[in-house]
C-alpha cells in the first residue's frame, strides 16, 4: 500500500509518504482517494513483489522527500486528471509502481550521503528549500541565501545539490513552471502577464520562452484549451 500524506490549503504540499506491504486480500483493488482529502491512498493489486519484501516498510519525510516531491506531485496530478476508461486500472498500477520505486531509489540515495551533512546543516538547506517555495515572486539571489543560511555560497550550493538533488536555480525554476502551470489551469481569469509576474518574471517574453522549454508548448496554447474546456463546460451547465 502506497500513503501519500498532503498538506491542504491554496497549494498542496506532500508532508509524507509511506510504502508499505498489505497482506489484508481484501484489499485486493486500485483505489485513488479524492485530492481534496488529508491523505492519499493507492491500494495495488499484486503490485509489490519479492523484490520489495525486504525493503518495506518505507517512510520519506523532509530532506529524502524534498528531492521527488514535485515528481510524485507529477504522478498524482496525473492520476487525478485521468479520465476513466477500460484501462484506468492498469494505467493507476503503473504509477504506484513509479512511485514504489522513486521512494526506494530516494530511501537508497539518502542512506549514502547520510554522514556527509550535519543535521543542522539539512535542516538549513530544507529552510532555503521553503524559503524559496515562498517566495517565487521574488528571485532572491545565490548571496541572498547564503546570508539567510549563514554559510556561504559554495557550501550552500554544494550541500543544497547533495541534498535536495538539483542546484538552487533548478529547483527554483521547476518550482516556477509548476506554479504557472497551476495557475493557467485553475485559474484561467488570470492573464499571461500576472502569472508571469507571480513566478518571478517581469518579461512575458522570458516566461514564455521558460515555460515552453520545460512543457514543450507555450503557456498562451494551454491558456487557450483551457478557456475552451471551461467554455464548453458552461455550455453544457446552460443546457442542462
Amino acid at each position: 500500500m502506497v500513503e501519500v500524506y498532503i498538506k491542504e490549503g491554496e497549494e498542496v504540499f506532500i508532508e509524507s509518504v509511506r510504502i508499505s506491504k498489505r497482506t489484508n486480500n481484501a484489499a485486493n483493488k486500485t483505489g485513488l482517494k479524492s485530492m481534496d482529502s488529508g491523505t492519499l491512498l493507492f491500494l495495488p493489486d499484486h503490485t509489490f513483489d519479492h523484490n520489495f519484501s525486504a525493503d518495506l516498510p518505507l517512510e520519506l519525510s523532509g530532506q529524502q522527500l524534498y528531492k521527488i516531491a514535485y515528481t510524485i506531485r507529477k504522478i498524482l496530478d496525473e492520476l487525478a486528471q485521468r479520465s476513466k476508461s477500460k484501462y484506468a486500472n492498469f494505467y493507476t498500477k503503473i504509477k504506484i509502481c513509479e512511485l514504489i520505486v522513486l521512494v526506494i531509489e530516494a530511501k537508497e540515495g539518502a542512506a549514502e550521503h547520510v554522514n556527509q551533512w550535519s543535521r543542522k546543516d539539512i535542516a538549513i538547506f530544507e529552510m532555503i528549500a521553503k524559503l524559496i517555495s515562498q517566495n517565487l515572486s521574488k528571485n532572491i539571489s545565490i548571496a541572498g541565501l547564503a546570508e539567510k543560511a549563514g554559510m556561504n555560497r559554495t557550501k550552500l550550493q554544494a550541500g543544497f545539490k547533495d541534498v535536495m538533488g538539483q542546484t538552487i536555480n533548478s529547483y527554483a525554476g521547476e518550482l516556477k513552471m509548476q506554479k504557472a502551470k497551476t495557475l493557467l489551469i485553475n485559474k484561467p481569469a488570470y492573464s499571461l502577464k500576472q502569472i508571469a509576474a507571480v513566478v518571478g518574471y517581469s518579461c512575458g517574453n522570458h516566461f514564455s520562452a521558460a515555460f515552453k522549454k520545460k512543457f514543450s508548448f507555450s503557456p498562451s496554447s494551454l491558456k487557450k484549451t483551457v478557456s475552451l474546456v471551461f467554455s464548453v463546460l458552461v455550455w453544457d451547465l446552460m443546457l442542462i
